[in-house]
């Protein structure tokens, strides 16, 4: 079990060398990967260094000046530990979930795509979310479990504001980062994990009305190898055994394109042609 510590907050620095692996957030690098003598160092561009240290079992963070504790405790539990679990031998994808009918339905796709918004809104409307990102999945005899992650989304102002009208943020108009809300009895949480019934890769929002497309097996795969966390992309055997996992679940689980208008007043016609699409037999194996 890695333990975590947090140091003081410091600036931080260049790496002497580039680093093998980096995240990018349309078209911004938002994280780098080194290697270090022990294991990796995690630099989170302007927001925190996160020293992985496989010898001491130990991760200790360095946030950058003025970073918020919301923005560190986010990164721990949403980029840093699921990075950890897939080294483990763990499947984690970039994905929220919700809880539906007592199954989880989820949804991933590229950063700003909306995820989280449509997680709290699905919450909003009385279906239980089990995670914003980093979701966590065990294969069982019957399927998939979807584990839940924190009880929190992080979402930006606009989305904020328009689901939870009256709401005092602690962002202000020209922020760009997000704010943690707290899973609560207007945003229920789910707790315990779930099977996983389906799972839909977010569009562009370029559709003028809610529209699903079933994505071949293959298809499936070369969207969940975007999406899946990896902590070392150079390790041939784990990267193999990734591929194998998600080679699994891309077999076994209907997985789909879902495409929407990107519209606050819409989102409740989003949900109810979700539920109907699974309510219809249409996200069946």
């Amino acid at each position: 079990m890695m333990q975590f510590r947090q140091e003081a907050a410091r600036p931080q620095s260049i790496m002497p060398e580039p680093p093998f692996h980096f995240w990018e957030a349309q078209g911004d690098v938002i994280a780098q990967f080194h290697r270090t003598q022990d294991g990796f160092l995690l630099k989170f561009l302007g927001r925190a260094d996160f020293d992985i240290d496989f010898a001491n079992e130990t991760v200790t963070c360095f946030p950058a000046p003025g970073v918020s504790a919301t923005m560190i405790a986010a990164l721990r539990h949403n980029q840093v530990a699921p990075l950890l679990l897939n080294h483990s031998g763990k499947l984690v994808l970039h994905a929220a979930a919700i809880v539906a009918n007592g199954q989880a339905l989820a949804f991933s796709g590229v950063s700003g795509r909306g995820k989280s918004t449509l997680a709290a809104s699905f919450a909003r409307h009385g279906y239980p979310f089990l995670t914003d990102d980093g979701l966590h999945l065990e294969p069982t005899a019957e399927g998939y479990l979807a584990f839940p992650s924190l009880d929190s989304v992080r979402l930006r102002l606009d989305s904020e504001t328009a689901l939870f009208p009256g709401l005092s943020s602690d962002l202000d108009q020209s922020s760009h980062e997000k704010s943690l809300l707290q899973a609560g009895t207007t945003m229920p949480h789910q707790s315990h994990p779930v099977p996983l019934q389906a799972l839909y890769f977010l569009g562009e929002g370029t559709a003028d009305q809610v529209e699903f497309s079933r994505l071949a097996p293959g298809e499936a795969l070369i969207a969940l190898i975007r999406h899946a966390f990896i902590l070392d992309v150079d390790d041939r055997a784990r990267v193999r055994a990734n591929f194998e996992r998600l080679a699994d679940l891309s077999e076994a689980v209907p997985i789909f394109t879902l495409d929407y208008p990107r519209r606050f007043d819409k989102l409740g016609d989003v949900i109810a042609a979700v539920i109907a699409h699974v309510h219809q037999g249409k996200a069946r194996p």
